[in-house]
């Protein structure tokens, strides 16, 4: 299938695929900057929401639902390659003239190839712009001047499907004001998801 949103899911399956190569079982029960989530939890999540879509795409259901059960058991690689490798072949052949049914929304079958959580999408148009800012500049003595990064994503119409086509694009915005000057920085913006577990392996 030649459909750019289920080739752009593959790629991020793929990114996927290579980071958790990189994690070890030692480091599954290190926490994430999100409370409560230790990497363990962030990869069970993924590979869930990812089997979620799968049987979606698989024409199963038009309503999937994540399943609350452990997935990871003792491998998670395995795990994650298992559920990967079903998605990607699972997608490839999928009707994307179908509608998937979920209880934040009714979405077409191009939209739920990228729905995950946290950024309802796994891929995304969303667009990151960097320039140098001064804060602080009422107060005396107190200015700082650093980096502005501001990353923005489209957010979704969710009455589309009902005949409420947007007149203009409505986007949400997320900015870090930060004094790292590492090159990366910007790129981490873009990969919140992928950050709840890089960021924790950075700092040890």
């Amino acid at each position: 299938m030649n459909d750019p949103t289920v080739h752009a899911l593959g790629a991020a399956v793929e990114a996927w695929r290579d980071l958790l190569g990189q994690v070890t079982a030692a480091q599954l029960t290190l926490a994430t900057p999100n409370p409560g989530w230790d990497v363990a939890k962030v990869i069970q999540h993924v590979i869930a929401v990812t089997g979620k879509f799968t049987v979606f795409a698989l024409g199963v259901t038009d309503q999937p639902r994540t399943p609350g059960y452990d997935l990871i058991s003792d491998d998670h690689r395995a795990a994650f390659n298992y559920a990967a490798d079903r998605a990607l072949a699972a997608w490839q052949c999928a009707d994307l003239r179908r509608r998937c049914y979920l209880p934040f929304g009714t979405f077409t079958a191009d939209l739920a190839a990228g729905i995950n959580l946290q950024l309802r999408c796994w891929v995304s148009d969303a667009e990151v712009a960097e320039t140098q800012y001064t804060a602080f500049t009422s107060k005396k003595g107190q200015a700082v001047t650093a980096r502005l990064i501001v990353r923005r994503v489209r957010d979704l119409n969710k009455q589309a499907a009902a005949g409420q086509d947007e007149l203009f694009p409505a986007w949400r915005y997320h900015a870090v004001f930060t004094g790292d000057l590492a090159d990366d920085v910007a790129r981490r913006a873009q990969a919140r998801e992928v950050r709840l577990v890089v960021r924790e392996f950075r700092s040890r």
